[in-house]
């Protein structure tokens, strides 16, 4: 439900960039991953070539190495500069939430991501559960083939009631090449489509 509400929220914004509803999606559904992972333990997985990352500035990467001339929403407002948190767009459509010191969130979203952004692991916005969940299992395969010692909560995604569910949450943490640790998750519409794939800091 949440998935098909953020989902048409994003598609009523004229400016797809630019306009307040794009703003209110951000903050909206920053509160509802808050919510939904507040309490969720966290297991390291180390993702130090970055497979499982999203876009070109990965979590962690600082303000100030975030190009100046990307596109920028509106910022909600704060008690100070200090507080501020801007969502900002590459040229192949990949969103960015910076605070006042890094990059907090890492997100690809049906309708804005343009046909040259790539993702991990093969998957395509629009891809039905099926779809993503053969992925997520070819993705689970070649660990096994690299080490068979490996195991990732990312091959476990969509298994038993998740599979329903509007958000697919590994619960766990990916440490990247930056050794900055994050959530990594997918939502889908109401007909089952993946409309986000992102990865987030859990603070």
């Amino acid at each position: 439900m949440h998935a098909h509400f953020l989902y048409s929220l994003l598609k009523t914004c004229h400016q797809r960039r630019f306009a307040i509803a794009s703003f209110v999606l951000v903050f909206f559904s920053s509160i509802i991953l808050t919510n939904a992972w507040a309490d969720a333990k966290c297991v390291s997985i180390q993702d130090h070539d970055n497979k499982l990352g999203i876009g070109a500035y990965a979590l962690g990467t600082p303000k100030a190495a975030v190009p100046a001339n990307l596109e920028r929403a509106p910022c909600g407002t704060a008690p100070s500069p200090d507080e501020e948190v801007c969502e900002y767009f590459d040229i192949d459509g990949f969103a960015y939430l910076v605070d006042n010191k890094e990059v907090i969130r890492a997100e690809a979203r049906l309708g804005v991501l343009t046909k040259f952004g790539r993702l991990p692991l093969d998957l395509k916005l629009g891809d039905t559960r099926k779809i993503v969940l053969a992925k997520l299992a070819a993705y689970a395969k070649k660990l096994n083939a690299e080490d068979k010692k490996t195991s990732s909560p990312i091959t476990q995604l969509g298994k038993g009631k998740q599979y329903n569910q509007s958000t697919w949450a590994t619960f766990d943490c990916v440490a990247n090449s930056r050794g900055v640790v994050g959530s990594w998750y997918l939502t889908f519409d109401k007909y089952g489509r993946l409309v986000t794939v992102g990865v987030r800091l859990n603070t």
